[in-house]
Order: C-alpha cells, then sequence, then structure tokens
C-alpha cells in the first residue's frame, strides 16, 4: 500500500517498485516536474496503471518539462539474463550499453525506468508475448500478418522493445523549420494505458502535459497513444486488441476499377502510407488510381465519401462515365475493396484457429481479428443502408 510520506501515492507490494517509482517522482519534482496530487500509481500482477479522484478530472496529471524527457537516438541497448534477485531468476532484462549526449538528470531518470521495467519483467514479457517477438514461433501467420501490415517489421529485440514504449516529440509552439519529432522515454507518464477517448498528450511551451480523463467509466486515467489506430495495429505496436477502437484500415490492395458490362476502366490501388488529416494522398494517372490510405469508419462516413467515392467517381468520369454510372462504379469499387479485407481478414483468423495455441500472444492476435471484422462489418452495414 502507498505511505502518507511519499511524494506520489503508490499502491503495491513489491517494495522495489515502489522504491524506484519514488526517486523517479523526487527527480521529476525537484527539477520542475508537477504531479497531481491525486494521482495513484497502481500495480498489479506486474502492470501499472494511474488512477485518479472525479475532482482531478480535466486537470493536468503531470507536467513534465521537454529536459526532463530522456532521447533514446543514441543510445545502446543490451540483454542480459538476471540470477540475483528471487524473483526475476532467469528472466532477460534490459541493459543500457552506451548513453550518449543525456545529462546527468536524464541518466537518472533513464537508470531508473530501465529498472523499473526489468524489475516487472517487462522484457521477457515482451519476448513472450508481444508479436514483434513473440510471433518469430509461428512464422505462417507472422507472413501473413506482415501481408496485411506492411508496417509490422521485427528487428532486434532490445531496440524493439524500447520502441513499443517512446513518444515521438516535438514542440508545437516552435516555428515549422525546427527539428522534427524526438524520439523520448517518458519518466512515469510511461505508466498510462491506452484508449482510443483517452486524454491527448499536449506537446507545448517546452513542456509534456496530460490530462486526468476516466473513459473507461473508473478511476484509471487513460490516453489515447495517438493517431487513429486500430485494433490490429493496437496489437502490432503495442501487443493488445485494442476494444476501443472503431475503426479498421485497409489492407493494400489492388482491384480493378469495373465499368458498365463489366468493363475494366482502370486500376485502383490501395496502399499503407502516412497521410496528415482524414484524406489520403490521392494520385491519379491515366489507367490507375492510388490512395494513400482508406479508413472504414462506422461514424464518420462522411470522410470515406470524400477519402473514397468522390476519387472513384471522378476518375470514372474521366474514363467516361456518366455522372450516375461513376456513383454505381465507385459504390461497386467500395463492395469490392471491403469484401476483400473481410476476406484477408477470415483467411487469417481461420489460421490463427487452426492453430488451437494457448499462447496469449495467439489469442490476443484472435481477438484483434475478431474486433477488425466487426468494425469492417458494421461499417460495411452503414455504408450499405439507404
Amino acid at each position: 500500500m502507498s505511505s502518507p510520506n511519499q511524494l506520489i501515492s503508490i499502491e503495491t507490494d513489491k517494495t522495489q517498485v515502489r522504491n524506484l517509482i519514488e526517486s523517479t517522482a523526487r527527480i521529476l519534482i525537484n527539477n520542475g516536474a508537477s504531479i497531481n496530487p491525486d494521482v495513484v500509481i497502481r500495480e498489479s500482477a506486474g502492470h501499472l496503471s494511474v488512477h485518479g479522484t472525479a475532482r482531478s478530472a480535466g486537470e493536468p496529471l503531470f507536467v513534465i518539462p521537454q529536459e526532463l524527457l530522456v532521447p533514446v537516438t543514441d543510445i545502446t541497448w543490451g540483454t542480459t539474463t538476471n540470477a540475483d534477485i528471487d524473483t526475476n531468476a532467469g528472466m532477460r532484462t534490459i541493459t543500457i550499453e552506451t548513453a550518449e549526449n543525456l545529462t546527468p538528470v536524464q541518466r537518472e531518470l533513464l537508470d531508473l525506468q530501465i529498472a523499473i521495467y526489468n524489475s516487472l519483467d517487462k522484457f521477457e514479457w515482451f519476448l513472450n508475448e508481444h508479436p514483434r517477438a513473440a510471433l518469430r514461433d509461428f512464422p505462417d501467420i507472422e507472413h501473413l500478418l506482415c501481408e496485411r501490415e506492411p508496417n509490422f517489421t521485427r528487428g532486434h529485440d532490445p531496440e524493439d522493445f524500447i520502441a513499443t514504449r517512446v513518444f515521438g516529440y516535438r514542440d508545437k509552439s516552435l516555428a515549422e523549420d525546427q527539428p522534427l519529432k524526438k524520439s523520448v522515454l517518458m519518466p512515469i507518464v510511461d505508466f498510462m494505458n491506452h484508449h482510443q477517448r483517452g486524454a491527448a498528450y499536449d506537446v507545448s511551451h517546452g513542456a509534456l502535459s496530460v490530462l486526468s480523463k476516466q473513459p473507461a467509466g473508473n478511476s484509471e486515467c487513460l490516453v489515447n497513444y495517438g493517431g487513429a489506430r486500430d485494433a490490429l495495429q493496437m496489437f502490432t505496436n503495442y501487443g493488445f486488441a485494442d476494444k476501443s477502437s472503431s475503426v479498421a484500415t485497409s489492407a493494400p490492395a489492388t482491384l480493378p476499377i469495373i465499368g458498365q458490362s463489366l468493363q475494366t476502366l482502370g486500376t485502383l490501388i490501395v496502399e499503407r502510407k502516412h497521410s496528415k488529416g482524414h484524406l489520403p494522398r490521392i494520385t491519379a494517372a491515366e489507367t490507375a488510381l492510388t490512395l494513400s490510405k482508406v479508413t472504414f469508419a462506422p461514424n464518420k462516413l462522411d470522410h470515406f465519401y470524400a477519402a473514397f467515392i468522390l476519387p472513384v467517381k471522378s476518375f470514372a468520369m474521366q474514363q467516361g462515365a456518366s455522372p450516375e454510372q461513376a456513383d454505381q462504379i465507385a459504390e461497386r469499387a467500395a463492395g469490392d475493396l471491403i469484401e476483400l479485407n473481410q476476406q484477408r481478414l477470415g483467411e487469417l483468423l481461420a489460421s490463427v484457429e487452426s492453430l488451437g495455441s494457448e499462447r496469449a500472444v495467439i489469442r490476443e492476435l484472435e481477438s484483434a481479428l475478431r474486433f477488425q471484422l466487426r468494425n469492417i462489418d458494421n461499417f460495411s452495414q452503414r455504408f450499405t443502408t439507404p
């Protein structure tokens, strides 16, 4: 349980975890950060979460000056097997091999953050249950998932583990010509879990801050990890199926655009490239229409109309279709793309189910696929309803 003399309220029966979090809080506060007095850090079965009270709703939970965020670009990582601490005996842990260009305070915070991960066996969990590492035991499934999620890659385990913990930091109050985002570890803020309706990270005036928001209907304060990631993307990025997500992003696809009398007017190419805002980058050549991305969001049919229906309709009219024919062509293209995604997800789900594996990573992938199919089905029903 927590102690009234602590700088931050911590609920855990692990003395080492309590001491590490308390030390982190002390360094932050002594160097200009602020922590809401209503914040409670709770540890349960190795998982950390941030909680608040009803009176703290809408107030800042944390304000962390930029110089207390720990840049990871120049850090090199190693691993070791911990046999010294009874509770962690035989567990693989993260080590810091070199950490250049850090201030003394940043280095202290880094050491504490890594010690917290190691004391809770986070790296061991990553190796056994996070898809970036654990799916190497299921190469056929990993291959199919890579086809569906082309940005899903696996590299060196320590770097992959850290990549799941960092935040892309850029002070939005700076001029546009200032340096791009930096990957940073966020002391204590890192403990916050995700929800699509969670609070946004606010990065401005030389600090990162986050407000208290409790969208799950209990005391846990949650954040949105950023972007409109769907259940499958959250699984590949963070290792869990996001039950709060209502969107689905299309798989890469190449489909014919079919006109009247089943005549092929051209080719529709759906990519998986980043684009700012809701609209994809649209490129129309003589025989092909390329969209950088397509998102199925049941509650935002207007976005789908602007991002997909209008470009396909315009392309069809350029190929000689009438406005009425172009409407039908665009609707057919949308139906074909939805059906293709349903088919591919269904095939991947069948492959996962056929394994009959009790591994948590496989069960979580199965959940992510089911959520993804549900969201596409919901979109399809909304899209086809007159």
